[in-house]
């Protein structure tokens, strides 16, 4: 198996809903170890990734917002 990243553990996922990709991300987020200053850029756009919002009903939509955010965090 090839390494990723130093690690041999690299599955590739079937099609899944956009959240429960999200949902896996933050689960395994606490387990990373990012390099502050190679990373900053992936940093600065992971903490404002944020869902689309609705402003008629008050509320934030299912998606994620589609932005520089949401294609640095794919």
């Amino acid at each position: 198996m090839q390494q990723f990243l130093g690690s041999d553990k690299c599955f590739v996922v079937d099609n899944h809903k956009i959240y429960d990709g999200i949902r896996k991300a933050r689960l395994i987020f606490p387990k990373i170890y990012f390099d502050e200053d190679k990373c900053k850029d992936l940093l600065n756009a992971l903490t404002q990734y944020t869902q689309e919002r609705d402003n008629k009903k008050g509320m934030f939509k299912d998606n994620p917002l589609h932005n520089w955010t949401s294609h640095a965090a794919d």
